[in-house]
Parts: structure tokens; sequence; C-alpha cells
């Protein structure tokens, strides 16, 4: 555990279970290899990258991950509401079953990115950079994308109702039928 609290100091083959991170911080730093198992965050990340990096069952409520490049990582089961990703990459991730109401992703890349059986619900999307991105059963409703371009995203196996989007970045995107009606009063269309 010391080592994760060290600054400069890099984190590789470690398993951690059942612990509370508690440091206001955590910079600096590359964890590889790494296991977090039912962990409860109460800190923030500045310049770390996390490259095979499994959370399973974390509670990761309002944690920040700033300026932070994450590779080829796992979120299983994990509270991430509220969670704060910013200026991060994000590249081969997978995130499922996990909780994520309230998230904010700002100025990210997300590359091979899937997210699957996923509460993003009333969160906020800002500048994204996509490639490849499949969302698989991921509730949506109410969420806004700020200059957040879908084109050839599936959003098929999502729920959308009532997100916020400027409409020119829907173009080219892919829904079902059902979706484009939850669409259509964004044009300012009233539907009887």
């Amino acid at each position: 555990m010391n080592d994760l609290y060290t600054e400069e100091i890099d984190v590789i083959n470690k398993e951690f279970l059942n612990n509370e991170i508690n440091k206001k911080m955590i910079h600096n730093k590359t964890l590889e290899k790494v296991v977090f198992k039912n962990c409860s965050f109460l800190t923030n990340f500045e310049n770390v990258i996390f490259k095979d990096v499994t959370f399973i069952g974390c509670n990761l409520a309002n944690v920040t991950f700033n300026e932070c490049g994450i590779i080829e990582s796992n979120f299983q089961d994990c509270k991430l509401t509220g969670a704060f990703f910013a200026n991060s990459n994000i590249n081969k991730t997978n995130f499922s079953n996990c909780i994520a109401k309230y998230s904010n992703l700002s100025i990210c890349k997300l590359k091979k990115v899937k997210m699957q059986d996923l509460d993003l619900s009333e969160s906020s999307f800002y500048e994204l950079e996509i490639n490849d991105w499949d969302l698989v059963n991921v509730n949506l409703n109410k969420t806004n994308f700020d200059k957040v371009n879908l084109k050839n995203i599936d959003l098929t196996k999502c729920q959308l109702e009532d997100i916020l989007i400027d409409l020119k970045y829907l173009k080219g995107s892919i829904m079902g039928y059902d979706q484009v009606l939850n669409i259509v009063p964004l044009l300012g269309i009233i539907l009887k």
C-alpha cells in the first residue's frame, strides 16, 4: 500500500483487496498489472498511467481522473457515480455493469472503449474524440453531449430519452426507430 501513496514510485503486479484508498491525490506514477477488488477510493488521480489495471466491485464515486492514461483496463461492477475524467486518454478499456450516473468526461480521447450494462444517465460529455466506442445496454437518458461527434457510433442498444445534443453532432450516428422518436423533440416537433 505504501507504494501507492509514495510519489513517483510505480506500482506493478500488485493486488489490493478491501482497502480504503484515502490519500488526497495520487499523481505522477504508473500502475501496471494491478487489481483493485472491493476497494473504496477517497482520492483523485492526476497524471497517472493505468495499464492493464482491473477495478472489481470498487467505489470510485466522485473520483477525478485528470490527465490520465487508462489503457487495456477494466472497470467491473463499480460505482462511478459523479466520476470525472478530464483530459485523459482511454484506450482498449472496458466498463461493465457499473453505475456511473452524473459522470463527466471532458476533453478525453476514447479509442476501442466498450461500455456494457452501464448507467450513465444524467452524465455530461464534452469535446470527446471518439474512435471505436462500443455501447451495449447503456442508459444515456438525460445525458448532455456538448461538442461530441457521434458519427458512426451505434446507439441502437442504448436508452436515449431526453438527451441534450446539437443535432449536427448526431449526423451519421446509428439509431433504432424508437430512439429517433426520442430525438424528435430536439427538432421542435410535437408528436401526437
